[in-house]
């Protein structure tokens, strides 16, 4: 305990150096050519999985709306 109180930062630094770690890694991020490819890519991702889910759900309309019907429509024989 007392070994963390010599370690520990007065209270008046705290703000500025909690600005500094939350844009501080965020400046670096943008930077760097491989997280953006990166970033792009789960974009990308995230697009297809939505679409995937809206595919998802109107195939679940459509079986709901003919569940109960024969798979095929009875065709009428000709006289």
């Amino acid at each position: 305990m007392a070994l963390m109180r010599l370690l520990m930062p007065s209270a008046g630094p705290l703000p500025t150096f909690r600005t500094m770690a939350f844009r501080g890694p965020q400046r670096r991020r943008t930077d760097d050519p491989k997280v953006a490819a990166l970033e792009q890519e789960l974009k990308r991702a995230k697009r297809l999985v939505g679409d995937l889910m809206m595919d998802k759900e109107l195939l679940e309309m459509r079986i709901a709306r003919h569940e109960g019907e024969l798979p095929f429509p009875r065709r009428r024989s000709n006289p």
